[in-house]
């Protein structure tokens, strides 16, 4: 998976095949670096992407990570904590 002028990448983000219209991937082959664990999980996931796409329908907003609501800020308390917030929000 990459931009078209990438010469490894066979599909796009969109997981189209670059050249060609109307053809779409949707297995564990467009993923540009395989898990070293099972890829079950990570390949229903590719078709939950494709479904929606070929569907035409938009995503859903990132999640926004915050703090326990109506608590206290648990990346004050837990310096574990905000390093992991920090760490999903560079994502």
């Amino acid at each position: 998976m990459g931009p078209s002028g990438d010469p490894l990448a066979v599909v796009n983000p969109q997981l189209q095949v670059h050249g060609l219209v109307g053809l779409r991937i949707a297995d564990a082959s467009v993923m540009p670096m395989i898990t070293s664990a099972n890829t079950y999980a990570s390949t229903l996931m590719i078709a939950e992407k494709a479904a929606g796409l070929i569907r035409g329908r938009t995503p859903p907003p990132a999640a926004r990570i915050t703090d326990e609501p109506g608590g206290q800020s648990q990346s004050s308390s837990n310096p574990a904590w905000a390093h992991f917030l920090a760490a999903l929000r560079s994502c």
